[in-house]
């Protein structure tokens, strides 16, 4: 991983692993496992706009009305998200941002 080759410590926050504050380094988690937690500042990267939604979600909706409901889902999740930084929040992607910010 390219944090921890140069030298900065990462903790990956997994559905199993709670945060530890006296671990010291970056926490990485998807947008799920940050509910609920609070950060000084968050990067969400990969907000590329044929990432997100994924395809997936998309793909597995049955009608129209199902597609809203998820991409009104994945909204929420970004909005959670983006909500966990307490000073700042750095948005990254690649070719064009998606949407649903």
């Amino acid at each position: 991983m390219y944090l921890s080759s140069h030298g900065i410590a990462t903790l990956t926050l997994t559905a199993r692993q709670d945060d530890d504050p006296a671990i010291p380094g970056v926490r990485l988690a998807k947008m799920h496992r940050a509910k609920g937690l609070e950060f000084n500042r968050v990067a969400m990267i990969g907000m590329d706009a044929d990432e997100i939604p994924p395809r997936s979600v998309i793909e597995g909706a049955i009608d129209a009305p199902s597609r809203r409901d998820a991409i009104d889902r994945e909204r929420a999740l970004i909005h959670v998200a983006a909500t966990r930084a307490r000073s700042m929040l750095r948005v990254s992607y690649v070719k064009a941002r998606t949407t649903l910010l």
